[in-house]
């Protein structure tokens, strides 16, 4: 369970960008080549709705290209797979209005909301 807001997007070069930005931020400026990817599967029965699409070309999103999903305190979720690249493998990514191919093995957790 998130208690917070978290921000995430449709476009998975998007994703794989954020991922990228955030290890060499976190690595003094270096890559690791090991990236984390979350996919999230949504369902639209939970009343209220615990995110909101803003994909749609909202005004709320300062980077409509992002195609960003905003998923509300308390989203509910479980894993339903983990699948782990064997070794690194050329990745496209998106970094802002770049876009960067690095060597990566990417690790990626399927997640899927629940209904409450």
């Amino acid at each position: 369970m998130y208690t917070t807001f978290s921000s995430t997007t449709k476009n998975i070069k998007t994703a794989l960008g954020f991922a990228y930005s955030q290890e060499k931020k976190n690595y003094k400026n270096k890559f690791s080549g090991e990236i984390v990817l979350l996919k999230i599967y949504l369902n639209n029965e939970n009343q209220p709705p615990a995110h909101i699409d803003l994909s749609g070309g909202y005004a709320f999103s300062e980077f409509p290209c992002e195609e960003e999903v905003l998923l509300l305190p308390h989203f509910n979720f479980m894993v339903v797979n983990v699948t782990e690249d064997r070794a690194p493998k050329l990745t496209e990514m998106h970094v802002g209005p770049k876009v960067v191919k690095k060597k990566a093995r990417v690790t990626t957790i399927t997640l899927k909301e629940i209904p409450f």
